[in-house]
């Protein structure tokens, strides 16, 4: 018997309904994507909005007149931020928990700790310099990078080391890793510097899925930095916040709690996101 070229109805109809079957999850896998990516760029634009605001307000260029709150224009001109003073009762500071950061890098003496929750995992010793003059040239580089595996973050803390030998000479020491990963991690870090005097600096790297940059926020929390601590990264997503005390302020500073809130334009009723932010200010 000659079989007949092509199909019958009833097999393209089963096509169809499996091809129907296939499509919807890859769209919504798409669409997962699509939103997500929106949900990162609005984040990063939100803490981007905050940072401004809050140097606007620390240097000056905000100032309150007769009321208790101001508003201003973005300068994207789509976004406008209101300041206003609270009380203290509002802004509630609490005490540091380190179990609500992934990792936290403590600083103490010298020596850098790599600690989970109160937990020590692992230390490694600072280099300082053995005279005054060549304290620019005595470095402690620390390089903070991130990778995503899965569910996961792979910490990577590289350390670099230039020590001042005896006979006036430096030598750049091998590279010291510290290393952990986290499950189900929160992407927020803590840095505690603790009565140290070494020269160190901090450089967030970024967060790298395969060989490329993940488009996720940092958020890296610093306690107690000296000026001879500094922190930069070169990568844009990452969210630096002061944890301050209000019980070692010299008598000439007065404290000012600020509530901070984004809006659109379009809907000046519902703010996008709110902060209360602590100032510490010389009394003149």
């Amino acid at each position: 018997m000659k079989r007949r070229k092509g199909y019958t109805l009833v097999e393209l109809l089963v096509a169809f309904a499996i091809f129907a079957i296939l499509i919807v999850p890859v769209s919504g896998m798409i669409n997962t994507a699509i939103r997500g990516n929106k949900s990162s760029k609005e984040k990063l634009e939100l803490v981007n909005i905050f940072n401004y605001a809050y140097e606007s307000y620390l240097n000056g260029d905000v100032k309150f007149q007769d009321n208790n709150f101001i508003e201003i224009d973005y300068m994207d001109n789509k976004h406008k931020i209101k300041f206003e003073k609270v009380n203290q009762a509002e802004y509630q500071m609490k005490g540091i928990d380190y179990n609500s950061y992934d990792l936290v890098l403590k600083v103490d003496g010298n020596e850098l700790q790599l600690l989970e929750g109160n937990k020590k995992l692992d230390a490694k010793l600072l280099e300082k310099e053995k005279r005054i003059e060549n304290r620019e040239k005595v470095k402690n580089r620390v390089f903070i990078k991130v990778t995503s595996e899965k569910s996961a973050f792979k910490y990577e803390i590289k350390i670099n080391k230039i020590r001042e030998n005896d006979d006036e000479t430096f030598t750049t020491l091998p590279e010291e890793v510290l290393d952990k990963t986290i499950s189900n991690p929160s992407g927020k870090l803590l840095i505690d510097v603790n009565n140290t005097d070494y020269n160190i600096n901090f450089l967030i790297d970024g967060v790298y899925n395969g060989n490329g940059l993940e488009d996720r926020i940092l958020a890296v929390d610093y306690k107690n930095k000296p000026s001879n601590v500094n922190l930069a990264s070169v990568y844009p997503n990452v969210e630096f916040i002061e944890e301050t005390a209000t019980n070692s302020l010299d008598k000439n500073q007065r404290v000012e709690y600020v509530k901070i809130s984004i809006f659109k334009n379009s809907d000046l009723n519902n703010p996008l996101n709110e902060k209360i932010y602590e100032f510490s200010k010389i009394q003149k």
